[in-house]
């Protein structure tokens, strides 16, 4: 986890050496990635991010990507939720990476991706709510018994409905939802 200030960015590499990222941007520090995700990246020897995932396009989790793009840093490819297709931002996240040469992956509810021993599995709102914090992309993180989450920005309603998904049991590692506001990581979920 990487302190972006106000906001969010992860990094995680896969048994087999994959990168991938989650999310990377702030809304309190400027050229975040020039200046705090660029030089973790180098300081740890990732000179490509394999997979970048995107839980939504709040300024405070893709300002530093969208720097890293411009810079035409090594990205393979660039994962959305299909929610946020048509949205005014993921279209400039999209022009930026079709100029460096990164592709795009849109996931919907339920997919999941396999790269090599891991497995992330998308869990997306059935319904496009309107709330770009509550339609973010959540992923479970699997990988040899480890099992990881990452919530973006969500809140108590899809706390609710993420506590009935079955597959979301004993949980290694919780990346608090939303910052750990007020308005999300509630009693119940987190006890669940």
């Amino acid at each position: 986890m990487l302190d972006v200030g106000q906001g969010d960015g992860s990094f995680i590499r896969t048994e087999a050496g994959y990168t991938l990222f989650v999310d990377g941007g702030s809304s309190n520090i400027s050229k975040v990635g020039q200046y705090r995700i660029l030089p973790f990246l180098k300081y740890n020897g990732a000179r490509e991010i394999d997979y970048w995932f995107v839980s939504h396009t709040d300024k405070d989790h893709i300002s530093g990507l969208e720097e890293l793009l411009a810079l035409h840093y090594p990205i393979g490819t660039l994962v959305f939720s299909e929610i946020t297709r048509e949205e005014e931002t993921c279209l400039r996240l999209q022009q930026l990476a079709e100029k460096n040469g990164t592709r795009l992956l849109f996931l919907e509810d339920k997919d999941q991706l396999q790269i090599d021993q891991a497995v992330l599995t998308i869990y997306l709102p059935e319904d496009d709510s309107g709330d770009k914090n509550e339609d973010s992309l959540v992923i479970l993180y699997e990988e040899r018994g480890f099992l990881a989450l990452l919530t973006g920005d969500i809140g108590e309603i899809r706390e609710r409905e993420l506590a009935a998904e079955k597959s979301l049991q004993n949980i290694d590692f919780y990346k608090a939802a939303h910052h750990a506001s007020n308005g999300s990581n509630t009693e119940a979920f987190l006890q669940r």
